[in-house]
């Protein structure tokens, strides 16, 4: 209890010497330091977010043809649907702003498609940000010896999410994925089944101007 105490007070006294922060530490300014302006972009809100689908996935004309004739020739064996996606390049850092309006075609990518405001408690003001994700998914059918039945072919699915965010008017929502699971299993010869489980970082960016030293 006494170095408890000891400790209190000597944190105490260590307190009484902290000064705010007020942009400037030194009193009077030194004649080498001058005030300049500069243009950065201020993070408003940054987090990460986890969002997981199912989807239902018709194979092309042809493949369907061959699960077909598969599973007529080997009544009860199983199919096997393995499901690729695309390895996230996270060396390159989040897209920076403006963001996209849209989802390149055969790209992993996640672009805001609207917002609305909402209240949190304690009365706080936040947006409702609605993120659409978009994720090539390319898939192979082989039976349990290895053998390919028919693909690969590539489909694109979306998976749609709605964030709580700081975004408040002339703010741009950057969003990037960055970790991508997908597991995929053969229903019928029309039917595969597949299960997408996404990781995506967000990050409310707006430009404003400073003057530093």
């Amino acid at each position: 209890m006494d170095n408890y105490h000891l400790m209190e007070g000597s944190m105490l006294s260590m307190n009484k010497n902290i000064k705010a922060i007020r942009g400037g530490q030194i009193t009077p300014i030194p004649t080498t330091l001058a005030p300049e302006c500069i243009r950065v972009q201020k993070v408003w809100d940054w987090t990460v977010s986890q969002n997981q689908q199912q989807f239902d996935i018709a194979p092309p004309a042809e493949c369907s043809a061959a699960i077909a004739a598969f599973m007529a020739a080997n009544p009860g064996v199983p199919l096997i649907a393995s499901c690729t996606t695309p390895t996230p390049d996270l060396s390159v850092p989040i897209v920076p702003s403006p963001a996209p309006v849209f989802c390149p075609p055969d790209e992993l990518c996640c672009v805001e498609i609207g917002r609305e405001p909402v209240t949190l408690p304690g009365n706080i003001p936040a947006q409702l940000v609605a993120i659409v994700n978009s994720v090539p998914l390319t898939i192979t059918i082989t039976d349990p010896a290895g053998n390919v039945i028919c693909g690969p072919f590539t489909t694109i699915v979306k998976l749609f999410q709605k964030d709580v965010l700081c975004a408040p008017e002339g703010t741009s929502v950057l969003c990037r994925i960055t970790q991508v699971v997908c597991d995929s299993i053969v229903l019928s010869s029309t039917q595969i089944i597949a299960n997408v489980a996404i990781c995506k970082e967000l990050q409310v960016e707006a430009e404003v101007k400073l003057e530093v030293l």
